[in-house]
């Protein structure tokens, strides 16, 4: 029994340390008395289930994590888990976006011999759906002013080739819409109610 206090004891202070809480913070974020920590990491007791419950939740482990040997912490992020899967997400909506633009090839391959217009536009509707996500999950990320970058850019850059490509006119000046948009980004991004905290 000493021996499993211990083990427990090894492993509630390198899950704590890892988190940089002393034991006094840890115990104000579990209500619990610092004493009560303090007895568990020396291994003079060990807490209820409920609590032990409890504790595997906030470090994000199993319960039986604290009763095993390990040589490193290894906590289970659930906010890096939710991150992960949100671009995950994100990125399987691109390659729809991508999807439909072969389609769109495949489909109509002699559509004024410019059916190649389709993945251009594919990567336009791959930043608008950029930003639509990341202004829902990332929000005032460097990701959002990223996919409205390139909104502006591949959006000016599609329609000049379409136009030049269907109607012949080259309006190459176009491009000079996209500097004032990319500098009002930029200056949008550095205001301070959108810097990252």
């Amino acid at each position: 029994m000493e021996n499993l206090n211990q083990i427990f004891a090894e492993n509630l202070i390198k899950l704590r340390k890892s988190k940089k809480l002393t034991q006094l913070e840890l115990s104000e974020k579990l209500n619990y008395s610092d004493r009560n920590i303090s007895k568990w990491e020396n291994g003079t007791s060990l807490p209820t289930c409920d609590t032990l419950k409890e504790l595997a939740s906030f470090f994000g482990v199993s319960m039986d994590y604290f009763f095993e040997k390990h040589n490193k912490v290894q906590m289970l992020s659930n906010e890096d888990d939710s991150r992960r899967l949100k671009l995950i997400i994100i990125g399987l909506a691109m390659l729809g976006a991508l999807f439909v633009s072969v389609v769109c090839f495949v489909a109509f391959p002699n559509f004024f011999n410019v059916s190649w217009l389709s993945f251009v536009w594919g990567v336009v509707l791959c930043s608008i759906i950029g930003i639509i996500f990341t202004s829902i999950w990332f929000n005032r990320s460097h990701y959002l002013f990223l996919f409205i970058s390139l909104l502006v850019w591949t959006g000016i850059a599609a329609s000049y080739l379409t136009v030049l490509m269907i109607n012949n006119l080259n309006l190459w000046y176009l491009f000079f819409v996209g500097i004032p948009l990319q500098l009002a980004i930029f200056v949008w991004s550095r205001m301070p109610i959108y810097r990252k905290k």
